[in-house]
C-alpha cells in the first residue's frame, strides 16, 4: 500500500506491508533506521515480536521537502536536517 501525505512543509509517501498480525499485550521491537536524507528522507522501520524476533510489519516512508509558501517541491533536504543526521550517523555508539 502507498499512500501520500501532503503537509505544510513535507510532502510523504508511504509503504506498508503488513506479514503477520501483533497481538494484545504482545510485546513488540521497533526499529526506524534513515536510509537516505541528501534529496529526500527515507525512513525504513522494522516491527518485530521482541521475544522471538519473528518480523510481523514492514514499511518505509519518503519525505521530500516543500517550500511552505508556494508547495514548491524541494529537491535537497534542508541543509539544518542533513547536517544533524550526518553528525548524529558519525558519533560513536
Amino acid at each position: 500500500m502507498v499512500r501520500f501525505i501532503h503537509t505544510a512543509d513535507w510532502q510523504l509517501g508511504l509503504k506498508l506491508r503488513y506479514l503477520q498480525p501483533a497481538r494484545l499485550r504482545q510485546k513488540l521491537r521497533v526499529r526506524a533506521s534513515i536510509t537516505e536524507f541528501e534529496q529526500r528522507l527515507k525512513i525504513v522501520y522494522e516491527i518485530s515480536d521482541a521475544t522471538s524476533g519473528r518480523r510481523l510489519t514492514r514499511a518505509h516512508t519518503v519525505q521530500v521537502a516543500v517550500r511552505a509558501a508556494t508547495g514548491e517541491m524541494l529537491f535537497q533536504t534542508p541543509a539544518a536536517l542533513r547536517e544533524k543526521i550526518a553528525a548524529a550517523a558519525a558519533a560513536p555508539h
